[in-house]
């Protein structure tokens, strides 16, 4: 299928319920080299017939808000790697997070709120590219401080994005 197609049969809906006050999840996952990496973010040609299904998503959020200064709109970056948190949009030298869990682990934590992650305000498609650029330099850095080479298959990579109705907030 093409990613136009599978943007516009399954992602559509979710990103209009974002605007009516409902949570949207992508999964993508599968095994290293399965094409999760092209779906997310689409061809390296930057052709806009092959953006990923995230950076249509941006795109299409950014046109929705256009002539609507009430909406902001946030990313976070952040790996899992070892049931260690790593924010990846942070400036600290140790960006490993905790979290606020009645158990205090990962484990079972699906309600747990992650303490310190880093939330940067994205006004456009450009600073999106910007701030995922900046999140795999950081992600590429961490994995020279483990000494690891294949980080990327031993940890998850969570891209959050955050559509804020500023009256509200």
């Amino acid at each position: 299928y093409s990613l136009d197609l599978i943007y516009q049969q399954i992602l559509q809906n979710p990103i209009n319920d974002l605007f009516y006050k409902k949570n949207s999840c992508m999964i993508f996952f599968g095994p290293t080299l399965g094409g999760k990496s092209y779906l997310l973010r689409g061809s390296q040609n930057r052709n806009e017939n092959e953006s990923g299904l995230l950076t249509r998503a941006i795109k299409e959020i950014f046109q929705r808000i256009e002539f609507n200064s009430n909406f902001s709109v946030k990313i976070a970056v952040y790996q899992i790697y070892l049931n260690k948190i790593y924010d990846l949009l942070s400036n600290d030298k140790n960006p490993q997070l905790s979290i606020d869990s009645k158990d205090g682990e990962l484990n079972n934590s699906y309600n747990a709120n992650i303490l310190g992650l880093t939330k940067k305000e994205i006004k456009n498609g450009n600073e999106y590219d910007m701030a995922l650029r900046e999140s795999i330099n950081n992600r590429k850095n961490l994995s020279q401080a483990f000494g690891i080479n294949d980080i990327k298959k031993k940890s998850h990579l969570i891209i959050s994005i955050y559509l804020e109705n500023k009256i509200e907030s």
